[in-house]
This record gives C-alpha cells, sequence and structure tokens, in this order.
C-alpha cells in the first residue's frame, strides 16, 4: 500500500534529520504509533470504497411491486449481479426486502422477508451462484444479527468476524468473514438491507508488515475484541487479551470496543521487549470501530538508532 511505503519514508526522513533524540523506547513510540495510524487509514479506505458501492446501491433501488425478485434475469438481479462481478473483494452481495414492501398479492404475507444473494464459490474457480430465500415468515428472531440491525438507529453496520457457509448442504466454504450493511429507506421507513461479505484474509494483503525491524508485526483487531489478521495464523479468531496476558491492568477490549488510541508500554516477550500500540477507525457511518495493533521491538529500534547517529 502506497500508505504504509509512506510511513516508511517518513521515518527515514526523521532519522536522518536528527527527530528521534529520545530513548530507544521513544523512537519505538514515535515509530509504531505512525504506522498504527498509517495502517489504519489504508484499511479504512479500502472498507469505505466497500461501503460505498453498497451505500449506491441502497439508494438506487425502488421497491416496484412489478419485479419478480426471483427471476435472475429480470433487470434488478442483473445489476446485483454486477455488482458482484465488478467488485473482486466482495464474497457476496444480497439484498432484503421487508414483504410489506414489496408484492403482497404474489406471496400473499405482511410477515418476513425475501432476500436475494449472489456469492462465490471458494472451490469451484470462483463461480457465482444465486440464492432465493424467504425469511422470518413466522416470526423474527428478536436476537439475531438481522433484527438487531433492522431496529437499530445507525443504518451503516460492520458485523464483526464470523464463520460463514454459503453451501449449508454439503459445509462447503467455511470462511471466516465480515458483512457490511445500510439500511434502504422508503419514505424515512425501513424497508430492507443491502449486504456484502468479505473474506477476512483479503484485508491481510493491505496490512503486509513493511515495518524494517525484525520482530515487528502488524494486526487487526475486531470491535469485540477478535483477531482478525495476523503474522501468526493460531491467533486469528482469538480473543485479543489473550496476546497479551501482562498488559498492565489495561482494558484492552474496552478500549477497542470505544474507538480509543492507546498503547500497552513495555509488553515482554521470549529475549526483548516490545512496544505495542493501537490505533482505531471506522468504516463508513458505523459506529463499531476496529483497530490496527503495532508491536516492535525495542532492541532493534535502538541498534537501529545508534547506527543511524554514528
Amino acid at each position: 500500500m502506497l500508505g504504509t511505503a509512506t510511513a516508511f519514508v517518513l521515518i527515514v526522513v526523521f532519522f536522518l534529520s536528527g527527530k528521534f533524540k529520545g530513548s530507544a523506547y521513544e523512537d519505538a513510540e514515535r515509530i509504531a504509533d505512525l504506522y498504527a495510524k498509517q495502517t489504519a487509514s489504508d484499511v479504512q479506505v479500502s472498507l469505505n470504497e466497500s461501503m460505498a458501492v453498497a451505500r449506491t446501491l441502497a439508494q438506487s433501488v425502488t421497491t416496484v411491486n412489478e419485479i419478480d425478485y426471483e427471476d435472475n434475469e429480470s433487470p434488478y438481479n442483473k445489476a446485483l449481479l454486477s455488482v458482484l462481478k465488478n467488485n473482486p473483494r466482495f464474497s457476496a452481495i444480497a439484498i432484503s426486502w421487508e414483504f410489506s414492501e414489496i408484492n403482497k398479492a404474489k406471496y400473499g404475507r405482511a410477515q418476513g422477508r425475501i432476500r436475494h444473494m449472489y456469492y462465490r464459490s471458494m472451490e469451484d474457480n470462483n463461480e457465482i451462484f444465486a440464492r432465493h430465500q424467504l425469511l422470518d415468515t413466522v416470526a423474527y428472531n428478536i436476537t439475531g444479527l438481522y433484527y438487531q440491525i433492522k431496529i437499530a438507529e445507525n443504518q451503516e453496520f460492520l458485523v464483526n468476524p464470523y464463520y460463514s457457509i454459503y453451501d449449508t448442504e454439503t459445509g462447503k466454504d467455511s470462511i471466516q468473514m465480515t458483512t457490511g450493511t445500510i439500511h434502504i429507506r422508503e419514505n424515512d421507513q425501513y424497508a430492507g438491507l443491502v449486504g456484502f461479505d468479505i473474506a477476512l484474509d483479503g484485508l491481510a494483503e493491505i496490512i503486509k508488515n513493511t515495518i524494517p525491524y525484525q520482530g515487528s508485526y502488524i494486526f487487526l483487531v475486531s470491535n469485540n475484541g477478535v483477531v482478525v489478521t495476523h503474522p501468526k495464523k493460531t491467533a486469528i479468531g482469538s480473543l485479543v487479551t489473550t496476546l497479551f496476558p501482562n498488559a498492565n491492568d489495561i482494558d484492552i477490549a474496552t478500549k477497542i470496543k470505544l474507538g480509543e488510541k492507546f498503547n500497552l508500554g513495555k509488553i515482554m516477550g521470549n529475549d526483548n521487549s516490545n512496544y505495542v500500540t493501537f490505533s482505531p477507525f471506522y468504516t463508513g457511518k458505523t459506529k463499531t470501530p476496529w483497530s490496527v495493533g503495532v508491536s516492535i521491538p525495542i532492541n532493534e529500534v535502538a541498534v537501529s538508532s545508534v547506527e543511524n547517529r554514528n
């Protein structure tokens, strides 16, 4: 990413100009904070682009009663398919309509919703499939995610990580995902929802470690404290609090949930102390910030600092 490359150039300039004149800890603090801020911006830009696509779709669709939402050849569904094809980062794109807002004569009900989705297979050469579902026809699951999003005041969401199985018959394609959602409004009333899925391993491409210190790393954490990307594969999907058991009683989970910028100070590793910092970012108009974490070995920075000052 251009942003992290720019961060590296800035660090080099700081060293050459002598602006890093503090202790190795102070230098590590400045470097890590800079990388965390820039990487958070890079991830935010990528997710904002995806949210903007969904927002445009939500604003452009209309609840025309004559549309056959189950006809893959209808202009409506062709447009939906086009969005997926033109956005390779999307694993799926879907629209849910409340029955109260579409052809009541055809469906004969006012309770529930219809969901039309296009999704990519993770195994069959990225082949695209379609699915139509009638959901919540008896009653809404009031503790379920869809209902909570429906009744919420905020109209944009980035869902915390989960494992999605698109093919429920075979169990194939179980992958860690996040979903972005945007309300569809008709006459200022909730009419439905646009949602897109993104495989979280795709975000790892944005968070490639470009920090020029051995033992440093960058990682991504969701709003509920789940590790999304990490150089250690076994850490992905775990709670971030389990990675830093010696965090000096800092409430990491709460600070991430609230979108605070903070650091853990010196965290003891096997043979070194690392400076660890977190930088938050928001996607679109959501109110659930995620965070980028950066860990840098203080000893490595000390060696580099001495070499650059001599």
